[in-house]
């Protein structure tokens, strides 16, 4: 069940979100495909991961990272 949740969506190459969270645990949700490219997590200003989110064919609503 979700507590709660957090949405953007943006085409730029350079593109920042940022959100408080309260809780245990956070996934990071999204779609990956042949025209998708990286995705750098930070939490609490540290780098967590650097995600490649390129694929061969695109998935919709895919846990990228948790």
């Amino acid at each position: 069940m979700a507590l709660g949740a957090f949405g953007l969506a943006s085409l730029a190459s350079a593109f920042a979100a940022t959100f408080g969270a309260a809780g245990r645990a956070v996934a990071f949700v999204t779609t990956t495909g042949p025209k998708m490219g990286k995705a750098e997590v930070w939490v609490d200003g540290v780098l967590a991961t650097t995600l490649d989110l390129y694929r061969s064919s695109i998935a919709y609503r895919r846990i990228a990272w948790e």
